[in-house]
């Protein structure tokens, strides 16, 4: 497991293998700055605790701190839902008080379901990735695997803290880097349909976080498994596509089924 204790100015060891045992900063911000070479080092000492707690915590984290703005879109979210679903369904309109207690259970169910649902997701999506490279050949064990699809994942804990600083200026906890920002134009009229929810998804999977994570596994891996670049990259091209697949017919199905409100809130 990690030591916790952050280093700022201790040496770096090296293994008999020539490759640095880093401390947990020289780990964080090297997969930002020197992914390569720190990949190296993570899948020889590979540790799994801080990238777990990172996941898990910060986006918690930065709804805690910025929590008068978090309730307040999580209220206009509410309201913007109940107005919707009034007018198409013919539901009554939630009160003032309802919205409050919504927002405050919101808050709390978040709290605890979010870091469970990521680190889960995490571990299935590690494991599937890890069964395809042994398939293939690869070497290397599952805490390694875990490690490097950890610590690339600090990438998205990046962004987290990225959005947080932007929202002292936005005035919103959403910073879409992604082709996202463009579904309103290319799919406006296709509200409610199977496609608006497959080609969203797709649109927002098509990121520059997202493909800098990727990026970055891809080279851990690599390391990893002592497989060809051409494999492990054919490996993560088509788990990404698979997975965006996968979420963007779950959120087609949801748009049909919502008759179009998923897209309107």
């Amino acid at each position: 497991m990690d030591n916790l204790q952050p280093v700022w100015n201790g040496n770096t060891e090296m293994q008999n293998d020539n490759v640095k045992n880093l401390n947990l900063l020289q780990r964080f911000f090297g997969v930002i700055f020197s992914p390569s070479e720190t990949m190296k080092c993570i899948v020889e000492r590979p540790k799994v605790l801080f990238p777990i707690l990172a996941m898990a915590i910060t986006p918690v984290l930065v709804n805690i701190i910025r929590l008068p703005l978090y309730k307040e879109m999580q209220r206009e979210l509410m309201v913007k839902t109940s107005e919707t679903m009034a007018a198409r369904f013919n539901t009554p309109v939630m009160t003032a008080a309802d919205i409050d207690k919504a927002v405050s259970n919101n808050l709390i169910f978040g709290s605890i379901t979010t870091p469970i649902v990521t680190i889960i997701m995490w571990l299935i999506g590690t494991a599937v990735i890890f069964g395809i490279l042994k398939a293939f050949g690869g070497q290397g064990k599952f805490k390694q695997c875990m490690a490097v699809t950890g610590y690339a994942s600090m990438i998205t804990v990046l962004l987290s803290v990225l959005t947080l600083i932007v929202s002292f200026f936005s005035g919103s906890l959403k910073l879409d880097l992604s082709l996202g920002i463009f579904a309103g134009q290319l799919l406006s009229g296709s509200e409610g349909s199977f496609i608006y929810g497959l080609m969203y998804t797709l649109l927002t999977a098509i990121g520059v976080f997202t493909i800098w994570n990727y990026a970055v596994t891809g080279l851990g891996l690599i390391h990893m498994t002592k497989l060809s670049k051409a494999k492990v990259c054919a490996v993560i091209i088509v788990y990404f596509i698979v997975v965006v697949l996968l979420g963007g017919a779950l959120a087609g199905v949801t748009e049909v089924m919502t008759s179009g409100i998923s897209s309107q809130i």
